[in-house]
C-alpha cells in the first residue's frame, strides 16, 4: 500500500468532517447517591427480618405473623433507603446540569 496515499485521503476526511453538535443531555455530568442511606435501610432491614424470623412462642401461627410483618417493616426501611438514594441522585443531576 501506498503510504502517501492514505495519508493524502485520511487528511481530505478530516477537512470534509463537520463537527458534530453535541447535545447537552448528553455530556457527562457527575451524579452520586446517598450510599449512607442505602447501606444504613439495609442493615435496618437486615435486623429486624433476623429478629422476626426467630421464634419467640410455641404458637406458630403467631411466630407466622410475626416474620411477616418483619417482612413488611423491612421492606418498608430498603424502600425508604432506596428514595432517598433516588432523590439524592436526581438532585446532584439537577445542580450538575445547571452548571
Amino acid at each position: 500500500m501506498n503510504v502517501g496515499f492514505n495519508n493524502r485521503n485520511t487528511r481530505r476526511y478530516l477537512a470534509d468532517r463537520q463537527v458534530p453538535l453535541v447535545s447537552p443531555y448528553q455530556t457527562y455530568r457527575q451524579t452520586y447517591g446517598d450510599y449512607i442511606a442505602l447501606r444504613g435501610a439495609e442493615d435496618a432491614a437486615a435486623r429486624i427480618q433476623n429478629l422476626a424470623s426467630k421464634p419467640r412462642t410455641s404458637d406458630s401461627q403467631h411466630n407466622a405473623l410475626v416474620m411477616l410483618e418483619g417482612i413488611d417493616k423491612a421492606n418498608q426501611y430498603r424502600l425508604k433507603g432506596e428514595q432517598q438514594n433516588a432523590e439524592t441522585i436526581r438532585k446532584t443531576g439537577e445542580l450538575a446540569a445547571q452548571h
